[in-house]
């Protein structure tokens, strides 16, 4: 059947147009499903690259608890902002590939979608990083709030960043401001852990707690900020697509 034929026959036979649509598609039953079913779909559709990146740090924590010689936890600092790097980059991938109105047609809402992959990545990774801390603290006799604070002050502050980049710059770009701030904390931990004995020579213990605990606390909060603004927008990506 042409092309022609068809146009013919529309005009022919014009449809009716849908009476009550919206109401009947309420009427029907939704099927049933409950928040940790959600939950487990949504990992599904996380990217096997950020689990076998957990798995590689976790490993790389077993191998330097036997030949880092007390440079363990500076290592394992380091490591971390690719965590908040890969974490952030999955909950932005619908916005990267354009699958906005893709996600925005389903039944849940995005930003529903987009903090459930947050959250369970983000989550992972405090498991995660809370199952390293004894290892560091049997490997080199750090104590556990310093051990666990190391770890967790450049992953916020790394996660604090990558949401604010993502949230300003769209597209591509955003990523590859979050890799170079990623690599650049990274580095600065490197740094500052091999100066940390030139650190305990002239800043006491409690001033070094005190500061670890405040710069924590301080994007522990940002990051929170952060996160309830991506959701929000999120939601707004409803509207300019409309």
């Amino acid at each position: 059947m042409t092309s022609k034929l068809q146009k013919d026959l529309k005009n022919l036979y014009p449809a009716p147009p849908p009476l009550e649509r919206e109401s009947f598609l309420r009427s029907l039953p939704a099927p049933e499903l409950s928040f940790g079913q959600f939950l487990w779909r949504q990992a599904g559709y996380i990217q096997k690259g950020n689990w076998l990146l957990a798995a590689g740090l976790l490993a790389l924590t077993a191998i330097s608890s036997r030949y880092a010689d007390g440079t363990m936890l500076g290592i394992l600092a380091a490591c971390t902002p690719f965590l908040a790097l890969v974490t952030v980059a999955e909950g932005s991938r619908s916005l990267r590939f354009g699958m906005e109105e893709l996600e925005l047609s389903s039944r849940f809402p995005l930003k529903v979608i987009v903090a459930a992959r947050l959250g369970i990545l983000g989550l992972g990774n405090l498991l995660l990083l809370g199952g390293i801390t004894p290892l560091v603290l049997f490997g080199e006799g750090n104590s556990l709030f310093r051990s666990a604070f190391s770890l967790l002050l450049p992953y916020l502050l790394t996660a604090f960043l990558n949401l604010w980049a993502v949230r300003t710059c769209q597209g591509s770009s955003g990523l590859y401001l979050c890799m170079g701030i990623t690599v650049l904390v990274s580095g600065l931990c490197l740094l500052m852990g091999k100066q940390g004995p030139s650190y305990e020579k002239w800043m006491p213990d409690l001033l070094q707690n005190f500061a670890l605990t405040a710069g924590t606390l301080l994007f522990g909060a940002l990051t929170g900020f952060e996160y309830r603004k991506t959701i929000r927008q999120s939601e707004e990506y409803r509207w300019s697509l409309q």
